[in-house]
Order: C-alpha cells, then sequence, then structure tokens
C-alpha cells in the first residue's frame, strides 16, 4: 500500500505542476505527462540514434567503464547534441548490468547490435580465461 500510495502522490505531483488534475480526461490524440522520468522501464521512449553518434562519445562509455573495472556497462550520459563532440554533457549514471531488451526488440538492426556485443563480450572473456 504505501508503494501505491508514493506511486500516486509522485504522478499527482507531476501531473498538478503541468497544469492538470489527476481526475482530468485526455482529449482524443492528447497526452498526458504523469512521470518526469525517460526510464524505458518507467514507459520512457528509446530513440535509435547510433548513426549521428560522435565517436567521442562512445570513446567516454568505454572509457568510463574501464575505470569501473566493467567489461559491459549502461552509460547514461545527457548530451545537447550527440553529433557534436563539443557539445555540453553531464554523465547521469553507469550500470553494470544495463538491461538491452527494450532496445533488443526495436529492429533486426538493433538486434543485430546487441547479439554482437554479447558475442564480443562472451569472446573477451574466453580470452581472459585462457
Amino acid at each position: 500500500m504505501k508503494i501505491f500510495l508514493h506511486l500516486f502522490l509522485n504522478i499527482s505531483r507531476t501531473v498538478n505542476c503541468k497544469g492538470r488534475r489527476v481526475t482530468d480526461v485526455a482529449t482524443l490524440g492528447e497526452r498526458i505527462v504523469v512521470a518526469d522520468t525517460a526510464n524505458l522501464s518507467a514507459g520512457g521512449e528509446a530513440t535509435d540514434v547510433a548513426g549521428s553518434l560522435n565517436p567521442k562519445w562512445a570513446d567516454l562509455a568505454v572509457e568510463l567503464a574501464r575505470k569501473c573495472g566493467l567489461l559491459l556497462a549502461g552509460v547514461d550520459i545527457f548530451i545537447d547534441d550527440i553529433s557534436d563532440g563539443n557539445s555540453d554533457y553531464r554523465v547521469i549514471e553507469l550500470n553494470s548490468a544495463p538491461g538491452l531488451d527494450d532496445y533488443l526488440f526495436q529492429g533486426s538492426v538493433q538486434k543485430s547490435r546487441v547479439l554482437a556485443l554479447y558475442q564480443r563480450v562472451l569472446e573477451t572473456v574466453a580470452t581472459a580465461a585462457t
């Protein structure tokens, strides 16, 4: 019951800040934000930007994971412009066990990337073990 109340209060606070009430009914096609989080697990939406990623950001993510001793990591970074290596950014968190399912099921290209990533991880572990 505590979790439900906490969730309701957070939703209520977010909706009220947007000038709405939890009892409001959305019109057809209207979107009402009930949480200020963008996490995929919380209902956020993923956009594949791999094609426009500046190599600096991939290098930064790899460097941070290595500094933390992680072979595989999810690195969350806020970047003003992902295609610009000089863009303003903030590192939000590193996940030692990133969930890739949401990305995996976006399409065949994404599935191939995830499978290739896991293949590299397994090969690296096998090499290190010999």
